[in-house]
């Protein structure tokens, strides 16, 4: 069998291994894409987040498709009449009420017991969920990895081929369970295996021809994805236990991975959009009550999964026992999310403090008790968040006195009614204040009245114009998108009207909507219609290093994509999966700042292959593009010499149809090429560059304005017709 050699040496095989394909990767099993325009990095929901939901349930997959997440993972088992369901463990006895093994009991049997009431009772009544029943909730919404414990598969290819389910699911599986769903299915259904080191490459894929691979976190190399996307096979990273991470999660991604399996889905999709989104975006995220979907609401574990979401701000509500304590509930009664009955204030804290306010949640949360006001902002302090405090039952004094014992003053923004912010106001005139706007008659009043740091307004009322008035006030625009306006449409619109901070039970959604606002925004403000702006001239977001051998650390530095002289060589490549092939224009600008060799070389899509702009190669001034018909820029008919100074900063445009490239330097057209009938592909050293990328060759480049733009029918034609 063969091994996989160590990183290092795998990296120089690779360098000088033959290219029999000129590069063109083998085209891949069209997975569905659920979620558009499809992230980099998808994350794979393990059993479909089990810490806030039923494990393998449709609650699970419900909960997935509103994240936005693109796969849940679910469990697939045969009842002893052979029917498959969705269950991890061989028993019945974690997460159900009944048991014994599943495959002694009948589908009949197994409709009859209650896993949702055994996790929580807010889910009595959620039933064992087969495997059609769980295809047709996920249809069109999320993506289904099953995981073949102990299955049938003729049985399962027949019910994922009748569910026209064939891209909408991965099976998982040892190799001679996935033969047999082969059998079954040929082509139309996508399969998985385990993948190790130890495996090798080539004979191992020719025998087991997965169209997906999981590969353990420790495992996960740019070397290692970039051999399986040459083969067409997609990569997913196992990210689970201690390797549930930031650091792994980031690190799959910069390898270039397709998917991360994760029980922390939720937190893997914030990171993606707020990179994207930068730290000085307009508009600011507040969790309602904490993270409210993952924990129970105002606790300590739904505060911290807020911080691990990166919220802006977490709104948390308090009120005053009996013996005048302070504690976090929304609720004037505590019968809805504790385990304790009659009100608040006619409980003391020691009552309140012996109460389980997570049971109520789901079991992973029971114990977890009803912080105090003051354990609360002990953990706080450790955030970076801002407080939004609903001071539903506690005196202005006593609210004041306990943010500056935490020296938390600053961090604060009060809601309440106007008589209260009043009062506040004389004591502590520096605590932000809001208080609500129901009707924009308001607005005068209350601003004389309060002197507000923000107004709590009311979403019905939301316009660009109400925000315009309120900011020429000086006064910042907080709304609740709660309910009938949790969408990414609503969201959109308040964030295009002006809006300061929405706050929201769906915080991974409203990011997601913020991020696709700001791609649609900056590629308005690039060019013209279409233009999609690949770089934003401050980080690396959307791209990764190519990984050669020995390159240089990639760098944002004054608005550009510094790429270091490597030994020999350094790069970036795109992490992007919605890259045009054909008909589209790229543009870009470039920088050779030392060295004397090609500096930007940009490799791009043609087709199903790709092609090289080289500048400045072989000794600093050979132009062209490799290669055609297996020759390269200084070999074919596009090579020409054109000198470069260092220091210069360089305008470069490349155009792409079925049937002829063109490129520019500056106004200057310097290729003009019907490539019909030619074989094209690049170089084996710039493989890693696929899809797009930019590469420098024992120099030092910088790249910056780079977008791409599709071209119109009427540019097509015209770019197509070539003079003799």
């Amino acid at each position: 069998m063969t091994l996989l050699p160590p990183p290092a040496l795998l990296a120089t095989l690779l360098l000088f291994a033959p290219d029999a394909e000129a590069g063109a990767p083998a085209r891949g099993f069209p997975f569905a894409e659920p979620v558009q325009p499809p992230r980099a990095l998808q994350a794979v929901s393990h059993r479909g987040g089990p810490g806030s939901v039923p494990e393998n349930s449709a609650a699970a997959i419900n909960r997935a498709a509103a994240d936005t997440v693109e796969w849940v993972e679910v469990d697939v088992r045969r009842t002893k009449d052979g029917h498959h369901v969705l269950i991890h463990d061989e028993t019945l006895d974690r997460v159900t009420d009944g048991r014994g093994r599943v495959l002694d009991h009948t589908l009949e049997q197994l409709r009859a017991l209650d896993p949702g009431a055994k996790f929580a009772r807010r889910f009595a009544g959620e039933r064992i969920l087969t495997l059609p029943e769980a295809l047709k909730a996920a249809q069109d919404r999320v993506n289904l990895y099953l995981d073949c414990k102990d299955v049938d598969p003729a049985r399962l290819a027949r019910e994922v081929l009748d569910a026209k389910a064939g891209r909408r699911v991965v099976v998982y599986g040892p190799p001679e369970v996935l033969r047999a769903v082969r059998a079954g299915a040929g082509e139309e259904v996508g399969l998985m295996a385990k993948w190790r080191p130890a495996f090798g490459l080539d004979p191992w894929v020719d025998q087991v021809r997965p169209h997906a691979v999981e590969v353990d976190a420790a495992d996960v190399t740019a070397d290692v994805c970039r051999e399986f996307h040459r083969r067409g096979i997609k990569v997913e990273v196992k990210a689970l236990g201690g390797d549930d991470r930031p650091e792994v999660w980031d690190r799959a991604a910069a390898a270039g991975a397709d998917w991360v399996q994760t029980d922390r889905p939720e937190e893997v999709l914030a990171r993606q959009s707020l990179k994207a989104l930068g730290a000085d975006r307009a508009v600011k995220v507040a969790h309602h009550r904490g993270a409210s979907r993952y924990a129970p609401e105002n606790t300590l574990p739904a505060y911290a999964k807020s911080f691990a979401l990166g919220a802006d701000l977490v709104e948390f509500d308090v009120r005053t026992t009996r013996d005048g304590a302070f504690v976090l509930l929304h609720d004037g009664s505590l019968d809805r999310t504790t385990t304790g009955r009659g009100q608040v204030r006619d409980r003391t804290a020691a009552e309140v403090a012996a109460l389980d306010a997570g049971a109520w949640f789901g079991r992973p949360f029971v114990g977890t008790k009803p912080p105090t006001f003051d354990e609360f902002l002990d953990a706080a302090k450790g955030s970076n968040a801002e407080l939004y405090v609903d001071a539903k039952e506690i005196a202005p004094e006593a609210l004041v006195a306990a943010l500056a014992r935490h020296g938390l003053t600053g961090r604060a923004v009060v809601y309440q009614g106007p008589e209260y912010l009043e009062k506040l106001r004389a004591i502590a005139p520096d605590l932000r204040r809001m208080p609500p706007l129901r009707d924009p008659s308001e607005i005068d009043a209350l601003v004389k009245r309060v002197k507000p740091y923000a107004f709590d307004t009311r979403w019905s009322i939301l316009s660009k114009s109400l925000i315009d008035r309120c900011h020429a006030q000086g006064v910042k625009v907080f709304s609740d998108a709660l309910g009938f306006a949790e969408t990414v449409e609503q969201y959109q619109k308040a964030a295009r009207d002006g809006i300061d901070v929405i706050q929201t039970d769906f915080p991974v959604r409203v990011l997601r909507a913020l991020e696709l606002l700001a791609a649609t925004t900056r590629s308005a403000a690039a060019g013209p219609a279409g233009t999609t702006v690949l770089f934003d001239g401050k980080t690396l977001d959307g791209w990764k290093p190519a990984g050669f051998y020995r390159e240089g650390e990639i760098k944002v530095e004054g608005g550009a994509i510094v790429l270091p002289a490597g030994r020999p060589m350094s790069g970036v490549t795109s992490t992007r999966r919605d890259l045009p092939t054909t008909n589209y224009e790229l543009t870009y600008e470039a920088q050779r700042r030392s060295g004397r060799d090609f500096f930007a070389a940009a490799t791009f899509p043609v087709g199903k292959s790709f092609l090289t702009f080289v500048n400045g190669g072989w000794g600093g001034s050979v132009t062209g593009l490799s290669s055609l018909n297996g020759a390269d820029a200084s070999e074919n008919e596009t090579g020409r010499y054109f000198k470069y100074e260092n220091d210069t900063w360089y305008k470069f445009r490349v155009r792409v149809t079925d049937e002829v490239i063109r490129c520019w330097i500056g106004d200057k057209e310097v290729v003009a090429l019907n490539y019909e009938g030619r074989q094209v592909g690049t170089r084996i050293e710039t493989r890693s560059n696929q899809p797009l990328g930019f590469a420098t060759w024992e120099s030092t480049g910088a790249v910056r304005n780079v977008a791409v733009r599709p071209l119109s029918a009427d540019e097509v034609a015209a770019h197509n017709k070539i003079d003799d």
